[in-house]
């Protein structure tokens, strides 16, 4: 990965499943969730990373975190970041609404 990089995971949603290696995470050191509840204990993008401890629990912050400024998000252009979206209903709903107003609209 270069330095500055973004890496989004989005398709790995079992504990035995991962998108990315270990050196992903160890080059980024932080991991960004959307939640902790559909991620943590749930997805292997950051089950093994935790086990491993490639990261330390307070190396992972959730959205709500990032936006309270509880946790800092990208701290030099140079960073490389991962975020691990666990997906929620919310999201689904979302895309499901757009793709009908598209269908309906157009």
């Amino acid at each position: 990965l270069k330095e500055g990089a973004h890496v989004d995971l989005v398709g790995s949603y079992r504990p035995d499943l991962r998108e990315s290696d270990d050196d992903v995470v160890r080059k980024a050191g932080r991991l960004f969730v959307d939640e902790r509840s559909s991620t943590i204990g749930v997805s292997g993008d950051v089950i093994e990373p935790l086990e491993k401890g490639l990261v330390q629990p307070d190396d992972v912050a959730d959205l709500f975190e990032l936006v309270q400024g509880r946790k800092p998000g990208r701290r030099s252009e140079r960073e490389i970041t991962v975020f691990k979206s666990g997906g929620g209903g919310h999201q689904d709903l979302a895309v499901a609404m757009f793709l009908f107003e598209r269908s309906v609209l157009h």
